[in-house]
């Protein structure tokens, strides 16, 4: 015997144990009665539709909130310092090959070198190239980079303050005294950071300063001084 939907006996058969000698008109109403009163099949189902709607629309609400982040980083302002220049300022070395620097090649360091700003105002480019820099930007880099040590740690890899960018795989900025700060991603015309660090949403005004005079010592002529940079 075939049922009205023209099913086959194995399937009536199978709804028999919940449905057996009802009416297939009152068939649905009473199926659903029979699941309510099993509450672990009701809350299974129930949880594997709550689960599917989550992986549908969650990682929406994700690229929402990332693509805002971002378009409200697209108004940040200039940078500017008024150090900037100070390596034109500077007055070269007289005799650079007398002069002795220690360098050390580790595995996460391996070819990075920007700047070097040492006692009697000396700085040595990432060329090689040294200068005697004039006492006012001397004292002013210098006040910029102790600033930066009352700055917060931000609990991540080398105290690392991350930019936000839509691209991935940024340079790293490390700024090394008796206490590391390095910047992801350091930009002159962005400064929202990934996620906020202690009440900083945007990089510090004084690391980001710094960073942007550090990144001048690569913008310099002239081939690399081999001698100067391998001492």
């Amino acid at each position: 015997m075939r049922s009205p939907l023209g099913v086959s006996n194995k399937y009536d058969t199978y709804r028999a144990p919940f449905a057996a000698n009802v009416p297939d008109s009152t068939f649905s109403l009473t199926a659903l009665k029979v699941y309510m009163q099993r509450p672990v099949i009701l809350y299974f189902g129930i949880g594997l539709f709550c689960t599917y709607l989550y992986f549908i629309f969650s990682p929406f609400k994700l690229l929402t909130e990332y693509l805002d982040r971002f378009h409200n980083g697209m108004t940040q302002p200039e940078w500017s310092s008024i150090y900037s220049g100070y390596l034109q300022r500077a007055t070269p070395f007289p005799d650079p090959h007398s002069y002795l620097a220690v360098l050390r090649n580790a595995p996460a360091e391996p070819d990075g070198f920007s700047l070097a700003i040492f006692s009697d105002r000396v700085a040595v480019d990432m060329k090689g190239n040294i200068y005697t820099l004039t006492e006012h930007d001397y004292d002013g880099v210098l006040q910029l980079a102790q600033a930066i040590t009352s700055l917060p740690d931000t609990g991540g890899f080398r105290n690392q303050w991350r930019v936000l960018h839509r691209a991935t795989c940024r340079p790293i900025d490390r700024i090394l005294q008796f206490v590391e700060t390095s910047v992801y991603g350091f930009d002159k015309h962005h400064v929202l950071l990934e996620e906020p660090v202690n009440g900083y949403s945007d990089l510090p005004p004084v690391l980001w300063e710094l960073n942007g005079l550090a990144l001048e010592a690569r913008d310099v002529p002239g081939q690399k001084d081999e001698d100067v940079l391998g001492r």
